[in-house]
């Protein structure tokens, strides 16, 4: 069970992230006022923080049953994925050293000891 809230954590941590990011894209500065305001606060940028805000409980979760060290290296997933999210959803470029990091982490996590 304690690797499925690691799970969660990760995925909460990456739909939060491209959430914020989405949301982001919408805002708007020009206008002023209550039509400013509702620009920076769009549906997006809210869910994004209510996702935020839930997933260290995940953490916490998997604190409670793992050491410190393997609950931690497994955030190293969430800059693989929000790489790989930025370039399916938002076009995002990645470079031949993004792609040598994200193999870098994922390697860490397969020989990393559990």
């Amino acid at each position: 069970m304690v690797y499925v809230y690691i799970l969660f954590m990760v995925l909460f941590t990456v739909a939060g992230q491209l959430l914020a990011k989405k949301g982001a894209l919408s805002i708007s500065f020009r206008e002023k006022g209550r039509a400013g305001i509702k620009k920076i606060i769009n549906k997006y940028i809210i869910l994004a923080g209510v996702i935020l805000i839930i997933t260290p409980v995940f953490y916490y979760l998997a604190l409670k049953e793992l050491d410190l060290s393997v609950a931690y290296a497994f955030t190293g997933l969430n800059y693989v994925l929000v790489s790989i999210g930025g370039k399916a959803f938002f076009a995002e470029k990645l470079s031949k050293y993004h792609y040598v990091g994200m193999a870098l982490i994922f390697l860490g996590l397969v020989v990393f000891p559990l």
